[in-house]
């Protein structure tokens, strides 16, 4: 667990810096299929390659996890957004220069969007903050099981990228397909699981690489091994 310490970044509140370590986003359509466990287990697969990585998120149990931080400052309503986003860039700043991390994972729980009246999520408010504070360098994006098809796929990449503003790098699809009806009648998020075979045959329809289903280890470690892959493609670009 590491507290939250004031650094000399948190000084000037009228000023952002630019914070060079790679930042990895994790989010999703929705916080309800926004897993902190699967994020803490891509995490450690990660780190098979000798990555030194800090996770940080709006969910407070990731205080419990070695290099786990809390971006409190996300979630506190009575701070203006303007400071929240000011403050996540100082925080994360200050994060780069005290400690020796190859890499940062932001995990955001709130949903990008909100689906109805009745299923709002946060508007998308806490992802828009944490990304104006920190760019991103590669954004990983949790979706539901759907009657998704390729055709159909390009046109639904192309909806999600302009609502969130940034390239999404790849694609989570979890083994729930969200009950609309019901789900808007409750006022709640609510979701009826498949199998995973069902999944697979999914994936295999549209024929996406960029789409994976953290179910099982082998797809953790393709995500990993392309993570690592575009990580170092954006380095050599960099060094040109």
């Amino acid at each position: 667990m590491r507290e939250y310490k004031k650094t000399k970044f948190e000084d000037d509140l009228k000023e952002t810096y630019t914070v060079e370590i790679p930042i990895i986003y994790v989010i999703g359509l929705s916080n309800a299929i926004n897993s902190i466990k699967k994020v803490i287990k891509f995490r450690d697969v990660m780190e098979q390659n000798e990555c030194k990585i800090a996770i940080l998120s709006d969910n407070p149990t990731i205080q419990k996890e070695n290099d786990g931080y809390y971006l409190e400052m996300l979630t506190n309503e009575v701070v203006a957004m303007k400071y929240r986003i000011v403050l996540m860039n100082h925080f994360v700043k200050s994060l780069e220069v005290k400690e020796t991390y190859d890499l940062i994972i932001i995990a955001i729980t709130g949903g990008i969007i909100s689906y109805s009246r009745q299923l709002i999520d946060d508007f998308g408010v806490t992802v828009y903050c944490a990304m104006k504070a920190v760019r991103a360098d590669y954004v990983i994006l949790n979706i539901f099981y759907g009657k998704y098809t390729k055709e159909l796929w390009g046109k639904l990449e192309k909806q999600i990228e302009y609502i969130l503003g940034e390239r999404v790098d790849a694609y989570n699809m979890v083994n729930c397909i969200l009950e609309i009806e019901k789900s808007e009648s409750k006022k709640e998020f609510c979701m009826l699981e498949i199998s995973q075979e069902m999944v697979q045959k999914k994936l295999k329809e549209i024929g996406q690489k960029k789409i994976y289903s953290l179910e099982e280890l082998s797809e953790y470690e393709r995500l990993a091994h392309d993570v690592i892959n575009k990580l170092e493609e954006y380095a050599e670009i960099q060094e040109v």
